[in-house]
C-alpha cells in the first residue's frame, strides 16, 4: 500500500501549491476507472489524474495532456462538466490520518446566473476506493463507483444521500502514541513481527512506514515485536517521519530491487538499498508500476494466465452492462420530460411555425424536427417515451443482476488471487463453466487430476476455523458444515471469505474471535490495509441471496471489529 496517508498528504501539498486559485478547463474520462481534469493555473495548465480502480487508486500530475478514452457520457462525466468545468478551484483538505482528499470548487453559469460551490470527495481506501462529487449541503450528487445497499448496509454511495465519511481508526495517531501503548500491544503479539505490531496499534500507519520506523530505530524488518524492549527508539523515527511530511520541505524517494521500482514514498526509503529521489511525489508515482501492470507476474503459470485474463475481460463486460442499465434506470425522469413535452406540443400545436427547429411553450425549450408538423413532432415524442419508460421498467431487477453479477466477479478474482496451486485454480475454473460463463479450453490428459483442496482449517486455541477458497466453498462451509450457533465472519463491504469459527455451543473469548476476526481480513480485498473491518455474526442469521452466485449472503445482527489482518497459515493443518 504506497498510497497511503502520508503520501496522500505529500500529494495534498503539491497540488495546493500548484493548482489552488486555478481554473478547471477540461473534465475527460481517460478510461472507465479515471477522471482528468486540466487546471490552468500559475500561467500553465496542469493535468491532474484521479484513479479509481481498487488495485491502483492514486491521485497526481502527469506531464501529458490527457486525452479521452471513453467515448459515452457517463452521468458523473455530464455533472462535471457542468459544474466542475470553467469552475475555480478554492481548496484541498485532507481528513487527519485518511487517504482522502477533498477539493472545493466553485462555478458560475452565465446564462442562467446559477453559481455555489461543489465538492469533488477523492478516496484511495482500498476495494472502497471511489471520486463523489456533492453539492453544497454535502449530498452526493453522483459518483464513478455507485454502492447501493445490496452492496452495503452500512455506507452506501449513491445519489440524493448525505455523504457520510469513513469511519476514523479508533487507535491512537503518531503523534499520540506512547511506548506503554505498544508494550501492551506486544504482550499479546511477541511472534509476530514488529513493524506488524505497530502497523496495528497506530492510525494511519501503513506497512511500508512501520518497515522504515522498524530499520530506521536498528531493527531488522524481520524482527520480532519481543526484540524490541524500548518502543521510544521506534517512536522517535516514526514522528521524525511524519513531521518531515507534513511540514518540512517536499521529498520524494522511489526504492528499486533488481531495477525494478518496487515502492514509492514522500521520506527516504533507508531500509531499501537501492533508492533515488524524484523530482516529485507525483513524478514517484507515475515511475512506481500498478498493481494490475505485469509487476509480480513473473513464474506465472499458463493457467494462472489464462485465468486471469478470462476474469479480467468477464469484469469489464460486467462493467460496462452495469453502466449500460445505469443510464437505462436514470430514463424514468427523461421518458416524464418527454411524455410532458409530446402532451404539451399537441395541446399548443397551433403556435408552432412550419419547419421549426425549436418551440418554446410555457417556458419549456422543445426540441424539434423541421421536416415534421407538430403532430408528427409529438408522436415522436411519444415514441420516445415509451421506449425510456419500458427500458426504466426493465431495470431495477437487471440492474440488481448485474451487480450481483460483479461482485461474483470480484470475488472469485480475490479467490483467484489466493490460489496457491493448479487444482485450487482448476475448481475456479469450473465454478465460472457452472456460473454460465464461456467455458475455457480444455486439454485432454491421461493423467489423473489431483482433486482440489478443501478449505483452509485452523486451530487458534482449541477453536477450529473454516476458510473457504472459492465462491463454491463459501457457501459449502457456511451452509453445510456450519452449524446455527456457530460464529459466521467477513470483512465488511469488500470481497472476502467466508469465516466460520465452530462455538459448538459455548462461549468464544472475546480474544479468539479478534484473532479470528484479522483472519477474515486477511482473506479479504482489503488485507493491505492497517485494519479491516469485519462483521461478526452467527451462522442462524446468514442467508443466502436469491438469484445470486455461490458465496453471495445477507446477513443481520451482526457487530463490527477492526482489526489488523491476521496471517495464519503457520498454523494451517488443511
Amino acid at each position: 500500500m504506497n498510497f497511503d496517508w502520508l503520501t496522500a498528504v505529500a500529494v495534498r501539498r503539491e497540488l495546493a501549491d500548484a493548482l489552488v486559485g486555478g481554473r478547471i478547463q477540461r473534465v475527460v474520462l481517460p478510461d472507465e476507472r479515471s477522471v482528468g481534469l486540466e487546471v490552468y493555473a500559475g500561467k500553465r495548465a496542469h493535468q491532474l489524474l484521479f484513479h479509481v480502480d481498487p488495485a491502483r487508486a492514486r491521485a497526481h500530475l502527469v506531464a501529458e495532456k490527457l486525452k479521452r478514452g471513453v467515448e459515452h457520457a457517463s452521468p458523473l462525466l455530464l455533472l462535471l462538466r457542468k459544474y466542475v468545468r470553467g469552475g475555480r478551484l478554492l481548496a484541498i483538505r485532507q481528513p487527519p490520518l485518511e487517504r482522502i482528499l477533498t477539493f472545493d470548487i466553485s462555478y458560475s453559469h452565465p446564462d442562467t446566473d446559477e453559481t455555489g460551490t461543489v465538492t469533488l470527495v477523492f478516496e484511495a481506501i482500498g476495494r472502497q476506493s471511489n471520486l463523489i462529487l456533492l453539492d453544497s449541503a454535502g449530498v452526493i450528487m453522483d459518483s464513478q463507483r455507485r454502492v447501493g445497499p445490496g452492496m452495503s448496509r452500512h455506507r452506501q454511495i449513491v445519489s440524493h444521500r448525505q455523504y457520510i465519511a469513513p469511519a476514523p481508526l479508533d487507535r491512537p495517531a503518531p503523534a499520540a502514541i506512547t511506548p506503554g501503548q505498544l508494550e501492551a500491544a506486544t504482550a499479546e503479539r511477541e511472534a509476530e513481527p514488529a513493524w506488524r505490531v505497530l502497523l496495528g496499534a497506530v492510525a494511519g500507519v501503513s506497512p511500508l512506514l512501520a518497515r522504515e520506523a522498524i530499520h530506521r530505530a536498528g531493527f531488522t524488518p524481520t524482527a520480532a515485536a519481543a526484540e524490541v524492549v524500548d518502543w521510544s527508539a521506534v517512536i522517535g523515527p516514526l514522528q521524525a517521519i511524519v513531521e518531515a511530511v507534513e511540514t518540512g520541505p517536499p521529498e520524494a524517494w522511489l526504492a528499486r530491487e533488481d531495477g525494478v521500482p518496487v515502492a514509492y514514498a514522500a521520506y527516504e526509503l533507508t531500509a531499501y538499498p537501492r533508492r533515488e529521489r524524484s523530482a516529485s511525489i507525483s513524478a514517484a508515482i507515475v515511475g512506481f508500476p500498478s498493481q494490475s501492470s505485469g509487476r509480480g507476474r513473473a513464474g506465472e503459470t499458463d493457467r494462472r494466465r489464462n485465468l486471469r485474463r478470462r476474469l479480467e475481460d468477464s469484469r469489464r463486460r460486467a462493467e460496462a452492462r452495469l453502466i449500460s442499465l445505469r443510464r437505462a434506470a436514470e430514463q424514468g425522469e427523461e421518458a416524464d420530460r418527454l411524455r410532458k413535452a409530446g402532451e404539451l406540443l399537441l395541446a399548443r400545436q397551433h403556435e408552432v411555425p412550419a419547419r421549426a427547429t425549436e418551440a418554446r411553450l410555457d417556458g419549456v425549450t422543445i426540441d424539434l424536427a423541421p421536416q415534421l408538423t407538430a403532430v408528427q413532432n409529438a408522436q415522436a415524442l411519444f415514441k420516445r417515451y415509451r421506449s425510456a419508460r419500458a427500458a426504466a421498467d426493465r431495470s431495477p431487477r437487471a440492474l440488481r443482476k448485474a451487480e450481483l453479477d460483479l461482485a461474483f466477479l470480484e470475488q472469485t478474482i480475490l479467490d483467484a488471487g489466493l490460489a496457491g496451486t493448479d487444482p485450487e485454480l482448476r475448481a475456479i475454473e469450473e465454478l465460472l463453466d457452472a456460473a454460465g460463463g464461456e467455458p475455457a479450453p480444455v486439454k485432454r490428459s491421461r493423467r489423473r487430476r489431483a482433486e482440489p483442496p478443501g478449505p483452509r482449517r485452523f486451530d487458534i486455541e482449541g477453536w477450529p476455523v473454516l476458510v473457504g477458497r472459492n465462491a463454491a466453498q463459501n457457501h459449502a462451509i457456511t451452509f453445510r458444515e456450519a452449524n446455527p450457533d456457530d460464529l459466521w465472519l467477513h470483512a465488511r463491504g469488500v470481497p472476502g471469505a467466508h469465516v466460520v469459527l465452530r462455538a459448538g455451543g459455548r462461549a468464544v473469548p472475546e480474544d479468539v474471535i479478534t484473532t479470528v476476526a484479522g483472519i477474515a481480513a486477511h482473506y479479504g480485498a482489503s488485507s493491505a490495509d492497517a485494519a479491516v473491518e469485519v462483521d461478526v455474526t452467527e451462522r442462524r442469521n446468514v442467508r443466502p441471496v436469491r438469484g445470486a452466485g455461490p458465496g453471495q449472503v445477507t446477513y443481520r445482527g451482526e457487530r463490527t471489529l477492526r482489526v489488523p489482518p491476521y496471517d495464519p497459515s503457520t498454523r494451517d493443518t488443511g
